[in-house]
């Protein structure tokens, strides 16, 4: 947890008394860049606070913290109490404020490394099979899905003893600490968009059917042998609905949840963890065969333990099994009569020409705001128009305009006050977006 001088947010459980708030005052004095939030689970009636200080009643629910994550993004905080049950309420904030931002740090290179990585899988959907052809495939069968923590190692004996009678599905490193052990699953998963080629180089099971999402690197697919079938994002980017004409599915946070939800989408309705351990285990992060420099657990690993939480898993030991069945049998067939993947090249030039226009009007916008300087171009007609017209555009509904949700609160809090909104945040807006349209040109 940061100090209160090394934090730009301060997180008060309880309201401060008139001393406490001075000090805050004082401190928020000190750099304009700096808030304080005050959570509170009793309704504080005519609260009087200073101005940068903010109010969030926990009767609200859960969505307060999400709501005060999202409200200071890319900020780090603090957090005192001021009375007792503080807690709870910090791990609350802790949750919600990890959420908030696992989510945004996919739009930190503004959204643009995402984009980049969403056409670079131009040519492997084409070659990819639809998950959905999936659907209730292995209706009733077990699964075990096999995540690399270094419990692996004390189940490989009884992974082996149910490979004829369990669907078996490793995701990410654990394809390298099966390798090691020995063990070959029916399925494999990926989804990191950034993964480390060594572990991927361990793997031995390169003709396995690989069932992915788009933020996995591109070429991580590419050099895989086997069949590869594709799963939809979870709706965070909706450039990736546009392009691939899919509906949302819901893979929690890693590739272990995103495995688990794809075997509940394919019919298994008994499925054992084994090796998802989602924390260090004596030190240790990962299985031998993996090899890892990790000192603490990833942020997504906690929210990946907590999405597992809500879904009903159960350890290998006590998971029942059917009599031996041909399990690659099934897969095969399975994979064999999925339809496959098509995306219209077309779909890309006209998400590009978008992107083209849209950075034009952006430019059109700056030019009318520095003609008209200092005198307030909004109520205009030629200013209306080219922001509507600019609002009508493909690209920025489909990419433009998430991206700027996410940025437009960083840039809000640093505005000057008492200029017009079209010299503050609309100028910013249009300086951001045009810069975004000239990068995504020239991906």
């Amino acid at each position: 947890m940061l100090t209160t001088e090394e934090a730009q947010l301060r997180c008060l459980f309880g309201l401060p008394a008139p001393e406490q708030t001075a000090e805050l005052t004082s401190w928020l004095d000190e750099d304009p860049a700096r808030a304080v939030a005050i959570i509170e689970d009793e309704v504080a009636l005519g609260a009087q606070l200073p101005e940068r200080m903010k109010i969030y009643w926990v009767g609200a629910g859960e969505s307060v913290f999400m709501q005060l994550a999202r409200d200071h993004l890319f900020m780090t905080f603090s957090f005192e109490s001021l009375k007792g049950g503080a807690e709870a309420v910090k791990q609350r904030l802790d949750s919600a404020w990890t959420e908030v931002h696992l989510k945004a740090s996919d739009f930190q290179g503004r959204g643009l490394d995402i984009l980049s990585n969403l056409l670079g899988h131009i040519p492997l959907f084409n070659e990819s099979l639809l998950g959905s052809g999936l659907k209730d495939a292995f209706k009733g069968k077990a699964a075990v899905i096999c995540g690399a923590g270094p419990s692996l190692e004390k189940e490989a004996e009884k992974l082996k003893g149910v490979q004829d009678r369990a669907l078996i599905l490793g995701g990410g490193s654990a394809l390298a600490a099966l390798s090691h052990l020995g063990i070959s699953p029916h399925m494999g998963g990926y989804i990191d968009p950034d993964p480390p080629f060594d572990r991927f180089a361990r793997n031995r099971g390169f003709e396995i059917p690989l069932l992915y999402q788009s933020r996995l690197l591109p070429q991580i697919g590419k050099m895989h042998a086997g069949p590869k079938v594709w799963f939809e994002g979870s709706g965070i980017h909706p450039v990736e609905q546009w392009l691939t004409d899919t509906e949302v599915f819901d893979a929690g946070w890693n590739v272990a949840t995103f495995l688990f939800a794809a075997a509940v989408y394919m019919g298994c309705d008994k499925i054992a963890l084994v090796g998802v351990d989602l924390d260090l285990v004596e030190g240790k992060a990962y299985a031998d065969g993996v090899g890892s420099g990790l000192k603490s657990a990833p942020k997504d690993w906690k929210l990946a333990a907590e999405w597992l939480k809500n879904h009903e898993t159960v350890s290998l030991e006590s998971l029942e099994l059917e009599a031996p069945w041909d399990v690659q049998g099934l897969v095969h067939a399975a994979v064999t009569t999925t339809p496959r993947m098509q995306v219209a090249t077309e779909r890309v030039e006209e998400l590009m020409d978008s992107f083209e226009n849209a950075g034009d009007r952006s430019l059109h916008l700056l030019k009318l705001l520095e003609k008209s300087f200092p005198n307030d171009p909004s109520s205009g007609g030629a200013y209306a128009l080219l922001q509507r017209e600019l609002e009508e555009e493909l690209a920025y509904q489909i990419f433009l305009d998430p991206v700027w949700q996410v940025w437009k609160d960083l840039f809000t809090r640093q505005m000057p006050r008492g200029l017009p909104k079209a010299f503050t945040i609309e100028l910013n807006k249009w300086l951001f977006l045009k810069g975004i349209c000239d990068d995504a040109r020239k991906i």
